[in-house]
């Protein structure tokens, strides 16, 4: 067999191995697509946590295996920065939360990221994130009431929600907690009690 007919198999199999690696790609982000459809769709409609709520978790696990309190007296509040995999904006969002952690240092920021474990270290190691992360599966996502993203909860010291919406930056997460601080007097005189099941959702 000349050199020329083997250099041609060699690089007939080289084609065919990255034509299927290309194929395996492809249905891998396709099969991620529709599991985040799935997700969104059957999320349950106006499902977010009302103001005024004790937020379902005080207590969660971040991806460094510490426990992220939620109760944070020393703060002013939390500010709870909700993004899933997959999600443009959220991408968007990725690169400055560093700088919405220092912008509005009086408050914890916590991440909460909903995608697999390492499409989550990805996330982490990628934009170099130093605030802490909670990590969701993508079936878990309705547990913290919200299927629109890249989403922010601003809660008091005591866990309350005290404002909620999406968010595209600095300004908007600005104008929640300004409009959380109109509120927290009226929320103060009727906020709702947390029940035992609130203390029992567990992931």
């Amino acid at each position: 067999m000349s050199v020329f007919v083997q250099l041609s198999i060699a690089v007939l199999w080289v084609l065919i191995i990255a034509l299927l690696y290309f194929v395996t790609y492809i249905f891998r982000k396709s099969y991620e697509a529709v599991s985040i459809n799935q997700a969104v769709a059957n999320a349950p409609q106006h499902s977010s946590l009302e103001i005024g709520d004790v937020f379902p978790r005080l207590e969660m696990p971040s991806t460094s295996n510490e426990i992220i309190h939620l109760k944070q007296p020393a703060y002013e509040g939390t500010i709870l920065l909700v993004s899933v995999y997959g999600c443009d904006g959220c991408e968007e969002l990725y690169p400055n939360i560093n700088q919405i952690a220092k912008t509005f240092s009086a408050y914890q920021v916590i991440t909460i990221i909903i995608a697999p474990i390492e499409e989550v270290v990805k996330k982490q190691n990628k934009y170099k994130l130093e605030t802490p992360i909670h990590q969701l599966d993508l079936h878990e996502m309705r547990l913290y009431g919200t299927s629109t993203f890249p989403f922010a909860y601003i809660l008091s010291p005591d866990g309350i929600v005290m404002n909620k919406g999406t968010i595209n930056g600095e300004e908007r997460i600005r104008t929640l907690i300004h409009n959380d601080e109109e509120k927290f007097g009226q929320l103060n005189m009727d906020v709702r009690p947390q029940t035992s099941d609130q203390h029992s959702l567990s992931l």
